[in-house]
């Protein structure tokens, strides 16, 4: 990725659409950030299709589910040649882990992408948190989770 820190969000299933805003904000950001949305409606051809546009790519999906699940997504993904990806850090340790060393693994044919961990959705509030059986703040959540993360060797 290049030093430029604004990552441009493709939040559309729209694929001409979203083609065309990535070929007018390609010379003013360092990245896109393609989401769920995007991905579940075109999949990795989808994504393929942004590589001609010679900007890195970040896949925001947020994985979370057991350890070898996400291991096997983010094995999936990381060959898409894309520089990061989100997961859950509320899937805990062990699949915090399986999700660094896939992506390890996987750098032998493309570079390792940054694994990067979500700890609370924006959209959550305290009360949200609460209803979750989480007795903490949201701050203390969110710590907990992103030590944890850290812990795992996440970056």
């Amino acid at each position: 990725m290049n030093h430029n820190p604004i990552i441009c969000a493709i939040d559309t299933t729209d694929h001409d659409h979203a083609l065309h805003v990535v070929r007018q904000v390609a010379p003013y950001v360092g990245a896109i950030k393609l989401g769920l949305e995007f991905f579940v409606a075109h999949g990795a051809r989808g994504v393929q299709a942004f590589e001609a546009c010679n900007i890195p790519i970040f896949l925001d999906l947020k994985f979370h589910d057991i350890p070898n699940t996400v291991a096997k997504a983010i094995h999936a993904t990381a060959g898409l040649n894309v520089f990061m990806i989100t997961v859950h850090c509320a899937g805990g340790i062990a699949m915090l882990e399986a999700a660094r060393e896939a992506a390890h693994h996987r750098a032998q044919q493309h570079g390792t992408p940054y694994i990067v961990g979500v700890t609370v959705l924006t959209s959550m509030d305290q009360q949200d948190i609460h209803r979750l059986g989480i007795a903490d703040s949201v701050e203390d959540h969110v710590q907990r989770l992103a030590l944890m993360a850290q812990q795992a060797g996440l970056d």
